[in-house]
């Protein structure tokens, strides 16, 4: 009997094994630039015309999320009659929200059983957000946490609220 068990141990080993380092150095050798400049063309790809972002630094973060550094999103000033909060006139102020620190990370085990949920946080407009939202097809509740923003550094609502 003690045979049988090493024989199966040996025959589900190595496959465990193998499994182990592809997942290791497909880890380690990730091309994390090329999917920085694929977040970028994406972005630009769907954003409306005047809307930038730059990101300094993306990094991995565990085994199933990214870590962003640095990132600046850029939205351009409105003006005229068709802008809720802005005088007639020339193009306004465009607004920068900066994110200084911040990571998303895809669920495992929900990945597993077909749900696809993710887990964010991100240091920006001087407090912390974070919170999970279910993406694509997934249903589930969206759920988000504000901890000590600052009103007063988001331009639009500082021009609405005074």
């Amino acid at each position: 009997m003690k045979q049988r068990l090493i024989k199966i141990a040996r025959f589900l080993a190595y496959p465990a094994v193998y499994v182990f380092f592809l997942g290791l150095f497909g880890y380690l050798t990730f091309p994390i630039d090329r999917l920085k400049d694929r977040i970028i063309a994406e972005f630009d790809r769907t954003a409306k015309p005047g809307q930038r972002l730059e990101i300094d630094k993306l990094g991995t973060h565990w085994f199933s999320g990214v870590t962003v550094t640095g990132m600046r999103l850029t939205l351009p000033g409105e003006s005229g009659p068709t802008a809720p909060f802005a005088a007639p006139g020339p193009p306004g102020k465009d607004s920068v929200i900066v994110v200084e620190e911040g990571h998303a990370r895809v669920r495992i085990l929900p990945l597993i059983l077909g749900r696809v949920r993710v887990d964010f946080w991100a240091s920006v407009l001087g407090g912390e957000v974070e919170g999970t939202i279910p993406v694509g097809s997934g249903s589930g509740d969206v759920e988000v946490e504000l901890s000590k923003i600052e009103v007063g550094k988001v331009e639009l609502l500082s021009q609405v609220v005074g």
